[in-house]
């Protein structure tokens, strides 16, 4: 298979968009209160949860935590590091070096929230905002969900809320078949997701039958399905998306009010976190998170 970019063009071609909505996000739209990076690629968007661990590397080959699919990255590029409450990136010799706001690096540097760093063609901009809370260093197994919406606001939210809870996300284009998505992954040598959180308006096929599709070739991966453009679904339709193979079939966020439906979001959250075995819900970083989209969204 040819190696092209998530949204359809070829390599080499300007990419200006993924799914149609504009590739990089303004960082107000940043509001979970936690530390990631948001990484910018001609192939995706990753919103890289920097909530566990303390140490990662950071590099085009596969075995790095953080692989940048960039021909201009070196194989080992820049290790990222956490220690005494501060985050520190190091260049490792690599050949065309990392900046932070356009200054070559050449020693170990200290990141403040919202330094643009560049490695290669790769844009990654570094958020730990004055709220953010204490970090764990506990060895936790991170997890990535794919997040594939037909509309930008629900994609935002599920961004927003999934960080908060310190799961990473894969932000893919609508045009893209799911399957093919997991196999152009992995010819980019990144990880496949734990979890793909699709909405049933995004894709070509009928999503049913993607359930189908991905419990036989990717058993592995679980499936939540969405319908951001409805606020309830019918009983018997999530019945029938389970019985397809779905974990559940969920509604859409009405963001003016977001905070208001503070219990009907959790249990939607619970129910993904569920899924992937993750921690319990961190009930103030989401309450933190949804109040911060509603007053965004007033």
């Amino acid at each position: 298979m040819s190696l092209s970019r998530l949204d359809g063009t070829e390599i080499g071609a300007p990419a200006t968009s993924v799914g149609g909505y504009p590739l990089w996000e303004n960082p107000a739209h940043l509001v979970a209160p936690i530390p990631r990076l948001l990484i910018q690629t001609p192939y995706f968007q990753n919103s890289f949860s920097l909530s566990f661990g303390s140490t990662w590397s950071i590099g085009r080959d596969q075995g790095n935590t953080i692989v940048l699919p960039d021909h201009l990255v070196s194989r080992q590029h820049a290790a990222l590091q956490y220690t005494l409450g501060k985050f520190s990136l190091a260049d490792l010799d690599s050949s065309n070096g990392s900046f932070v706001n356009d200054q070559r690096i050449s020693k170990p540097t200290v990141l403040a929230n919202g330094d643009r760093v560049v490695m290669g063609s790769t844009e990654i901009d570094f958020q730990c905002p004055a709220q953010a809370v204490s970090k764990s260093d506990v060895g936790l197994h991170p997890k990535t969900v794919l997040l594939i919406q037909s509309s930008k606001m629900q994609g935002e939210i599920w961004r927003e809320i999934l960080n908060s809870q310190g799961i990473s996300v894969i932000w893919a284009p609508t045009r893209i078949d799911v399957i093919e998505i997991f196999e152009q992954l992995k010819e980019l040598g990144i990880a496949l997701p734990d979890l793909v959180l699709l909405d049933i308006g995004t894709q070509n096929a009928n999503p049913y039958d993607v359930c189908r599709q991905c419990k036989q070739q990717y058993p592995q991966i679980k499936i939540v399905l969405t319908s951001g453009m409805r606020t309830d679904i019918y009983a018997s339709e999530r019945k029938w998306a389970i019985r397809r193979g779905a974990i559940d079939l969920l509604p859409g966020f009405s963001k003016p009010n977001i905070f208001a439906q503070a219990s009907e979001v959790t249990e939607r959250v619970r129910t993904v976190l569920t899924a992937l075995t993750w921690e319990p819900i961190t009930q103030s970083t989401l309450a933190s998170t949804l109040m911060s989209l509603q007053t965004q969204g007033s």
